[in-house]
């Protein structure tokens, strides 16, 4: 069970955090995973992507290589696979959208992320 996280902050339910279990929480870690910068979380220097520096590098981002970073950042997550549905280039951001699975279940979850 994990603190439910939600447009980058933690959600209070009254004075107590609320939580997420399920898939809802195996969708959450693999978005930290995707969308956090790797290297910046001080107790998992290996937890994250180097997905937006790739789409800030200038270079053409093309959905093959979006697809691979996303795919390696949920590589460490058991049981959980993610891929690159589309990704599209609208006033200067990019929206991905992701397929989150979790393997055992079958579940799956679309995500758009913004970057």
């Amino acid at each position: 069970m994990d603190i439910k996280i939600l447009d980058g902050d933690n959600v209070l339910r009254g004075d107590r955090f609320e939580s997420v279990c399920g898939f809802d929480e195996t969708s959450q870690q693999a978005l930290i995973a995707i969308t956090g910068k790797k290297g910046c979380f001080i107790y998992d220097r290996e937890l994250g992507s180097i997905l937006q520096e790739y789409i800030k590098s200038g270079e053409k981002v093309t959905l093959k290589q979006a697809d691979s970073i996303v795919r390696s950042a949920v590589s460490r997550l058991e049981n959980v696979s993610a891929k690159v549905k589309s990704l599209e280039e609208k006033d200067g951001k990019y929206e991905i959208t992701v397929i989150i699975t979790e393997n055992d279940s079958g579940t799956q979850e679309e995500r758009v992320i913004v970057i």
